[in-house]
Formats: structure tokens, sequence, C-alpha cells
């Protein structure tokens, strides 16, 4: 895939912008809606030309990862948080042909920063971190000589009870809403910094919020899926919408007056609310990853979607009118056909025997098996460490428990204990730092001939699972070899011992047979097709019989 920004327009048809290697993580129309700034995980933050399709400019200072940015005093500053904590400030007057500064870097959290949110009065901005603190910053031009500099200073610290994750400030600069890691979002006085209302209702961390125009409403998502629309009034929640399949990435409220909120999701899906009706609008499903931010034009007229699929799509504002009836019946529709896909006749192999496959989850006995196969490893793992120091060593009291003859018929057992249903499963969840301590010991009970059917079942099993890991493994190499060696014999020797077994029941059989004149043992097969025949000479005179009552009732 292209590390590309994809703009889809009505009217001007699809056109591509090339430049970006990595995933976008955020992008912003400038105040003028005629360019379009993208920052990247390849450290770039590029400008462009939306007329012309072209990027005219890419800023190359950060050395690592861009989280977010912003655009401030009529689009002169530039402000970009990244994941070294440090907040870089660019100077882009250069934009209108005015004398330009050099950029400023600064250290700004001791965590990352996941949020910047402008001032209503742009004297300065918020940013919001996981070190629990967000910060409110100024910013002066300082001439030093013939050069300007700009000097960014910290104003005020707001401590809050755990890890921010998004903040947003109303339109009237009057409340300030910050996003916690506890799974609620709560509401402070800007001027005053005073807790003022607690919104809580989420099941799992809040990850965006915005506010409405009219300062009266604020959405959250969060990781649960859900978004809810708040009111700033009494702190009530007006509606909650299951909105996607995956975590809510990012919330959006349209400049318009419509109260019209977009939301994304990790699902790749946008869907728009009415957040008065309280009722789904549309959804746009163009991208194929996860997505990460929302934007908009200040009009409204277009919106811009950057996505983990290395794209960013621009959505115009149509004359078209969104029929809601319609909407539901074409979405009811689709969920249909899904449903009919899924309950077609199936053709032998190609669905699952439920009963003979692996559980598809994890459950709370095969973590717990996991776990104390885990701690069987570790125990052999200190066993084998300590016998070569200390010959007085007193072994761990649950490899005395077992009583196992060595500590590779420790680990054996401890496998053996579990349901035999759930073994596949935990071999699954073990760490692959644990598989050669596995395979060691199964090559250990094979060479000793100690239950050489579960350990080669278990051997196969995990060499079959991790095959590219096991054949570039230096260390787990040679124990394939040892199995390789022994396993074939193990195999052997069981199954001759089966044959062996089950000749000697024929001789025993057919001796009491002779001596007593009884059959001991029976041949099943012929048994059943005995009563099979039965049965159907049985249906047949059913149906011969009633043949003739129903010709007596017509004649009749």
């Amino acid at each position: 895939m292209d590390s590309s920004i994809v703009l889809w327009e009505t009217e001007t048809g699809l056109f591509r912008l090339n430049g970006h290697k990595e995933s976008i993580t955020h992008v912003e129309f400038t105040r003028d809606d005629k360019r379009l700034v993208s920052a990247c995980k390849d450290t770039f933050v590029k400008f462009w030309d939306v007329a012309s399709q072209s990027c005219f400019y890419t800023l190359t200072e950060s050395r690592s990862e861009i989280y977010s940015f912003l655009l401030l005093k009529e689009d002169t500053m530039l402000i970009v948080a990244t994941s070294e904590l440090e907040l870089y400030i660019f100077d882009l007057t250069w934009l209108s042909g005015e004398e330009a500064w050099n950029g400023v870097k600064r250290d700004a959290h001791e965590g990352p920063i996941w949020a910047l949110v402008r001032l209503p009065d742009n004297t300065g901005f918020v940013t919001a971190s996981a070190d629990k603190k967000l910060k409110f910053w100024g910013y002066d031009l300082v001439s030093e000589g013939t050069q300007k500099r700009l000097a960014m200073r910290e104003k005020r610290v707001l401590e809050l009870r755990d890890e921010a994750r998004c903040a947003a400030i109303t339109p009237d600069g009057k409340f300030l809403i910050v996003g916690l890691l506890d799974m609620t979002a709560t509401v402070f006085f800007v001027d005053t910094l005073k807790f003022y209302l607690s919104l809580y209702g989420h099941s799992m961390p809040v990850t965006c919020c915005t506010t409405s125009p009219d300062n009266k409403l604020v959405v959250t998502g969060s990781a649960d899926k859900t978004i809810k629309i708040w009111g700033l009034d009494f702190g009530d929640c007006h509606k909650s919408f299951q909105a996607h399949d995956e975590a809510v990435s990012a919330v959006l409220f349209s400049p318009s007056d419509e109260m019209l909120v977009w939301s994304a999701g990790r699902d790749g899906k946008i869907r728009q609310w009415d957040a008065v009706k309280f009722e789904a609008v549309q959804k746009l499903d163009r991208h194929t990853a996860e997505m990460r931010a929302l934007a908009q034009t200040s009009n409204g007229n277009m919106l811009l979607t950057a996505s983990h699929d290395r794209s960013i799509r621009g959505w115009e504002l149509t004359e078209e009118i969104i029929v809601l009836q319609e909407e539901e019946e074409v979405e009811r529709e689709k969920l249909y056909e899904e449903k009919l896909a899924d309950d077609e006749d199936v053709v032998a192999g190609e669905k699952k025997d439920s009963e003979a496959t692996v559980a598809e989850r994890k459950s709370e006995h095969t973590i717990i098996a996991t776990e104390s196969i885990i701690e069987a490893i570790d125990i052999v793992r200190k066993e084998r460490q300590v016998d070569k120091d200390d010959l007085e060593h007193t072994p761990h009291p649950l490899y005395l428990a077992y009583r196992s003859a060595s500590v590779d018929h420790f680990v054996l057992d401890v496998i053996g204990k579990i349901r035999a249903s759930y073994v596949d499963r935990c071999l699954l969840l073990l760490p692959l730092s644990y598989l050669g301590d596995i395979l060691q010991a199964m090559a250990g009970c094979v060479a000793n001939k100690y239950k050489v059917e579960l350990a080669s079942r278990i051997a196969l099993f995990l060499i079959k699972m991790h095959h590219c890991h096991v054949t570039n493994s230096v260390e787990v190499v040679p124990i394939v070899g040892l199995l390789r060696a022994n396993l074939p014999k193990g195999i052997r020797q069981i199954k001759d011992t089966a044959s062996f077994n089950f000749a000697a029941l024929r001789l025993l059989a057919n001796e009491i047979e002779n001596s007593q004149e009884i059959r001991v043992f029976s041949d099943l097969s012929k048994i059943e097709k005995k009563q099979n025949k039965k049965k159907q000479k049985h249906q047949q005179q059913q149906g011969t019989n009633n043949k003739k009552a129903v010709l007596h009732t017509l004649a009749a």
C-alpha cells in the first residue's frame, strides 16, 4: 500500500497527493480552506495546496513520531506535539510573505501529549498529557537584535486524578472538558480551574470529546464503542449510542446550527448523528483501517478523515436530501443479506466441525490451565539451575506433590492434568519463550518411554503451530533433532504393544469359545446389518398397508 493522501470530492472527482511514507496521524485545513496540513509517523509535516494538488513545503525538524499539531494566530504559528514529550513551535509567516523567525523546541510534559487545544481568544493553547497534568501555555515574540524568536511560557498547571486522554474547550471559553483514563470526563471552569461536573457512564476510558457550537452539549467517545451526549447544565446524559464495532477514536461537532456530530472508530467507519433528535444520519465507509482524526472546513462544507490506511479522504457536503427511513431500510436490507449469506447451505469441507476444533475464545479454565503450565516450567528452570550448584537443595513443594521421577516427567504430568479439550488452546496461549522448555521436556519423556502418546501429541502440535520459529531458533533445532530420533521408536513401541495385546485377547477369546462353546465376542457390524434389514422390511410393510388403506378410501 502506498503512503498517499486521497482527497475525494463529488465535483472534481478523485485525485491523489503523494508524499507521506507512513500512516497519517493528524490533518487540518487552514483558515481560508485553501491549504491542507498533514502530519505522519514519518516525522514530517506537509503543506498541500488543494487547487494545484501539490505539496509546496515540508517541515523536517522533528525526529520522532508526531501525535498532533495545532495552527494558531491566524495560521502564522504551528504547534507540534511529539512522542518524545516535546513541543515544537514553527513560524508560518512565510505563507503570507512576511519576515519569519526560527522555530523553538521545549520539553513540555513527563508523559505523552495526547491533546492540543487552542484557547478561544487565541492567546495560547492547552496540552493534555499522560503525566496527569493539563498545562496552559502562552507565547511572546521576542526580538534579539535583528533576530526574532518565539518565547513560550507556562502559565497554569491543572493536576488531574488520572491520565488525560483528550480535552476540549467550549467556544465561549467558559468550560474545559478533560477525558480521563478512569472512564469519566471532568468539566472545569477555565478562568478559575475549579471543578464543575463529572460525566460518568462509560465502561472504558474516554478517548475523545467535543463541544457543540452553542456551548450547551458535550459528546464523548470511549473505548467501550459508544458515544454519549451530555448536557452542560446538569451533567446529565441525554443519549448513548452504540456507535461503532470497535473503540471510538474521534468525535467532532459540525459548525452548522443543525447540531450534527461526527464519530470515527477503529472499525474504519465514520458516522453522523443528530444530537437533538437522537438519530443516526449517515455512514461513510471508504477507509480500510482504523480512523485517527477528523477535521472540517470553517463553513462545514467538507469533512476530512485521516486513517491508518495511509489515506486522507475529503467528503463534500451536497444538496442531496437524506431520508432517514430510507437509510434505515438500506441498513436493514444489508444486515438481512449478510445473514442470508451466513445461513446458506453448508458444503462438506467448508465449515469446521465445532466438536472437533480448538476452542475459538479464551476462557477462565484455559487461562488458569496455561498459568499452571507456566508455573511448572518456571519451577523446572529453577530446579535445573539449582541441581548443578547445590546437591542438598530441597525441591519445590509442587514438584514433590506430583511425585514425578524427573523434571521432564513433572512438566508432562502437569499438562496431563488439563482437560483434553483444553490442551491445544493452552499450548497456543503460552509465550514463545516457553516453547523450548516444553519441547525439551517432551524429548526427555519420549527418550525415557514415559507417556509417549501424550508427549508426541504435544510436541507435534507445537512444532506445527510454531514451525517458522522452531526452524529459525538455534536453541530449539537440536531439541527437534532429539525428537526426530526418539519419537518414531516410541510410537513404534506403542504400536507393537497394542498389536501384541490385541492378538493375546483374540487368542484368549478363541480358547474360551472352544472350551465352553459360547461366543464371547460378536461382530457388531453383522448385528447392525441384520437390524437394518428388519427395519427396512418393517417400513416396506407399513407403506404397503397405507397404500391399501388409501385405495380403499378412494373406492368407497
